[in-house]
């Protein structure tokens, strides 16, 4: 099952960077309306992917959700060959892949991927001094390479970058440690139904549905710190309502509460990506939209940690209040964050 998720990673891994790449190519104007539109897709997917595949897993067994998919990847793919432009013509260019900077940016993703879920167990002082071993030398070698696999000069010039990256990967911590965490918590403690968990679980994802449209116009008018701004502030209220989630807490209490989180994911996700495009040039976005993605993923295997911490014996209340209290701080961070990043004219001047 590893191996055919591994052929997944491959196939979303491409379909993101080059999605945003026709958006920016063919959308000239009002490109925050258009990831907007994108979002609210993205949205109803994420929202309905949880109470279908908790009904799916409810009546029938695990597989079903994998074979559910495979409708929607023929019409996609049918849809890709219909719709989507035609690339333009270009001269033809020899691209010479970076295979020794590929491999040791995956070894080093593997060695702190290895270190952060042992911390379930033991803290290993080999893996991480191997990890660090592993990203200077990454750093050392793309530094003094002409084409790199990362162009690690770029980010270290364009720090406006770097920090939305940042920002990123902890806007994820909190969220997939949510989206994960308070599943295990309603299952496992307060032993609800997959069904019932799926549908209290909308909140988290399905707002964002609401959220996106309004957040495209907005961020087209006034840029995107604004907007990031408001979802910092509602990922703290958030997580901080999780300390109130009790195992005879109400239905409609936990739905409420996971709704301000619902808020700032409808708000982050869409400012992100606009804050990120905002400091890259058109060319850049193909390299600049895989980091992002990579950043993403990063955020997921530091959440994978913390849960593997809090939960890996057993599953607790207070357990589950401490992943409130570490996404407040997360939170407080992204706030930050978004305090210092350069203003819409800003912005546009540095891209």
């Amino acid at each position: 099952m590893l191996g055919f998720r591994m052929i997944q990673a491959i196939g979303s891994s491409t379909l993101f960077p080059a999605g945003m790449g026709i958006i920016r190519h063919v959308i000239t104007e009002n490109q925050a309306k258009a990831l907007g539109t994108l979002s609210i897709f993205s949205s109803v997917s994420a929202a309905f992917g949880p109470s279908i595949g908790g009904f799916l897993i409810h009546f029938g067994d695990w597989p079903a959700i994998f074979l559910i998919n495979f409708p929607f990847i023929i019409v996609s793919f049918l849809l890709a060959i219909k719709v989507l432009p035609k690339d333009p013509v270009r001269e033809k260019q020899q691209i010479k892949l970076d295979y020794i900077g590929i491999l040791l940016f995956t070894g080093m993703i593997v060695s702190w991927l290895l270190f952060l879920l042992g911390l379930e167990t033991a803290f290993s002082w080999w893996k991480l001094a191997l990890s660090i071993l592993l990203s200077i030398i990454f750093y050392l070698f793309e530094a003094k390479n002409k084409e790199p696999f990362v162009d690690v000069l770029a980010l270290q010039k364009n720090k406006n970058v770097t920090f939305v990256y940042l920002q990123f990967i902890l806007i994820n911590i909190v969220f997939y440690s949510v989206f994960f965490g308070v599943p295990t918590f309603l299952q496992d403690k307060m032993h609800l139904e997959s069904n019932i968990t799926g549908i209290l679980m909308l909140a988290v994802a399905g707002f964002g549905v609401i959220i996106a449209p309004l957040a495209g116009k907005w961020i087209d008018a006034n840029g995107s710190k604004p907007i990031l701004l408001v979802g910092s502030v509602s990922i703290i209220l958030g997580t901080l309502m999780l300390l109130t989630i009790r195992p005879d807490s109400s239905y409609v209490w936990i739905f409420f509460a996971l709704s301000i989180l619902g808020v700032s994911n409808g708000f982050n996700n869409i400012g992100m990506q606009t804050a990120l495009y905002s400091f890259v040039t058109q060319e850049e976005t193909g390299t600049a939209s895989g980091l992002f993605m990579t950043s993403r993923y990063i955020g997921t295997i530091l959440s994978s940690s913390l849960l593997g911490i809090l939960f890996g014996k057993e599953v607790t209340t207070s357990h589950f209040h401490m992943i409130g209290v570490v996404g407040a701080i997360v939170g407080i961070a992204v706030l930050l964050l978004t305090i210092r990043m350069p203003n819409k004219k800003k912005a546009n001047s540095t891209a």
